[in-house]
Order: structure tokens, then C-alpha cells, then sequence
């Protein structure tokens, strides 16, 4: 759990999201809410879902030159069921 909170927590480096193509369609996005690693605040990100790692931007405008502000990689993750009707 530990690797996941400074996975989600640290600035993303190239190595990270190299072939991934994130501009592209995403599985889904959509804009959540994140708390800051200094300054504990919370913030409105744009998060995309795209070959199991989860990117966030500060804008929904995502290009090819566009460069996360993080990634969470979360394809081995394990999956717990929600409640009943929620996806």
C-alpha cells in the first residue's frame, strides 16, 4: 500500500507513461478531486484510465505534447466488488 500512496503521490517521469498513448480514447475520464502532497488541499484533476495506469492532468484538454502530473498504476490491483448496481 505503501508504493501505491508515493505512486500517487509523485510527479510522473517519462519512464511512467512512455507508450502509452494517453491523448488517445481513453477506458474512461472524467474529473476527481485529489489532495496535493505539500499543500493538503484538494484539488480538481482530470484523471484518464487508459492500459492500466490511471494519469491526471490539470486540464481535460489531453494532446500528444500534454505531460501527466502523475500516474498510478493500478492493471494488478485487486479487485474488490461495489455494491450492488455500481459499475
Amino acid at each position: 500500500m505503501t508504493s501505491l500512496w508515493r505512486a500517487a503521490m509523485a510527479q510522473a517521469g517519462p519512464e511512467e507513461y512512455d507508450g502509452v498513448e494517453f491523448w488517445g480514447i481513453p477506458e474512461r475520464a472524467g474529473w476527481l478531486t485529489k489532495q496535493g502532497e505539500y499543500i493538503k488541499t484538494w484539488r480538481r484533476r482530470w484523471f484518464v484510465l487508459k492500459q492500466g495506469k490511471l494519469f491526471w492532468f490539470k486540464e481535460s484538454t489531453v494532446t500528444r505534447a500534454s505531460i501527466p502530473r502523475g500516474v498510478i498504476p493500478v492493471a494488478n490491483m485487486p479487485h474488490r466488488q461495489g455494491r450492488r448496481g455500481c459499475a
